[in-house]
């Protein structure tokens, strides 16, 4: 039924297809801190486009106002936070842009060397460990907002039933 041609030809099919392994190309599509990354760059740059077309918005209505002082200073204000939002999204793209880039060309770096030691790749713990810096960072530094009054823990201050 088999020869013995045919029986070795499928075992060697079988160790190629089992231990062959290829690099990823594109190994930075599979690190979820890259994702995150770009994911906020993509954000902050449509905010951007969003506060250039309420600028635009704003130079309309302050043409628009005329010599009513009260709505030209209403427009002058809503003009000045506007700006200040620009410079702060334009700021923050560049930002989140560089550190994209710089994170695919790190991710392309440590996927090589776990590639070449046979190690998983992306490390879940780098990942954690991102995710905590993240939200250490995000983090009201508002005491009022983070340190939970004394007030409310005293059973003298709440409401009598």
């Amino acid at each position: 039924m088999f020869s013995t041609e045919r029986i070795f030809f499928l075992f060697l099919v079988f160790l190629g297809l089992t231990s062959c392994r290829s690099q990823d190309p594109n190994p930075e599509l599979r690190d979820p801190i890259y994702k995150d990354l770009s994911g906020l760059t993509k954000m902050y740059e449509r905010r951007l486009k969003e506060a250039l077309a309420a600028q635009e918005e704003n130079l309309e209505e302050l043409s628009k106002a005329g010599s009513d002082r009260m709505s030209l200073k209403v427009a002058r204000k809503k003009i000045t936070d506007n700006s200040k939002k620009i410079i702060q999204y334009r700021q923050m793209t560049t930002y989140y842009r560089i550190r994209s880039q710089r994170r695919k060309v790190e991710g392309r770096r440590s996927y090589r060397i776990a590639f070449e030691k046979g190690q998983d790749w992306p490390n879940p713990k780098e990942y954690q460990s991102y995710l905590v810096n993240k939200r250490l960072r995000e983090a009201s530094r508002n005491w009022s907002a983070r340190v939970p009054k004394m007030v409310d823990r005293y059973t003298s201050s709440l409401p009598q039933q």
